[in-house]
């Protein structure tokens, strides 16, 4: 009787230890390609969260102080972001003084609009959250409707902090309208450790009163 031998071998040792290398090799790069999608999904999607509540922070004030009927001034906070004006600043001609003085910071804003409402601006940051004295204030860039008491919230505060967030106002003469720049740094609201989540960015915008 004929004995008929195969002619296929099996795998080596050398050969299976190098197959097993190769597949970890090419499953670690699939892995890193998809884990780096991932976070730059994460970090698109919070850039896209923060861009939404600013442009539409720094443009609802823009227009509305664009066109107001009239400017009824601009005023500080205290060390605990308490609005504490009796009156609002409406002279923004700054001194003509070598160096250039620094514009001041204001925190609120206040305007009246072609309807007779007046709306008052306001805009609080982090640092308020831990005051040297008084309970702490939340973050808040708001409008207020003075006539109906009715606040918006501009900035949704459940996914965004605000950073930082200021007005500054100038004018040329005390005739000229004044020009407020409104400036604010958002960030989203961290709810881990990545950094993709901790991207900030700034806004800013200048706007005349068409109507002074």
């Amino acid at each position: 009787m004929k004995r008929y031998i195969s002619g296929n071998k099996g795998f080596t040792l050398v050969e299976v230890l190098v197959v097993m290398v190769i597949v970890l090799v090419v499953g670690s790069i699939i892995i890193g390609v998809l884990f780096a999608a991932a976070r730059n999904s994460n970090k698109a999607s919070s850039l896209d969260v923060v861009k939404r509540n600013g442009n539409y922070a720094i443009e609802q004030m823009a227009k509305t102080i664009r066109y107001a009927a009239k400017f009824d001034g601009v005023g500080i906070a205290d060390e605990n972001g308490e609005d504490i004006n009796t009156i609002y600043e409406t002279n923004c001609v700054l001194p003509i003084i070598t160096p250039a003085p620094t514009p001041t910071i204001y925190r609120f804003v206040k305007v009246t609009k072609s309807d007779g409402d007046q709306v008052k601006y306001s805009c609080l940051d982090k640092t308020f959250e831990s005051p040297t004295a008084g309970l702490p204030r939340e973050q808040e860039v708001s409008e207020e409707n003075l006539n109906t008491n009715v606040k918006t919230n501009l900035v949704d505060r459940s996914v965004v902090d605000i950073v930082s967030c200021s007005i500054t106002c100038q004018q040329e003469t005390i005739v000229s309208p004044p020009t407020l720049t409104i400036s604010m740094t958002l960030q989203k609201k961290i709810t881990s450790g990545l950094t993709e989540n901790q991207s900030a960015i700034p806004f800013q915008t200048s706007v005349t009163f068409r109507n002074y």
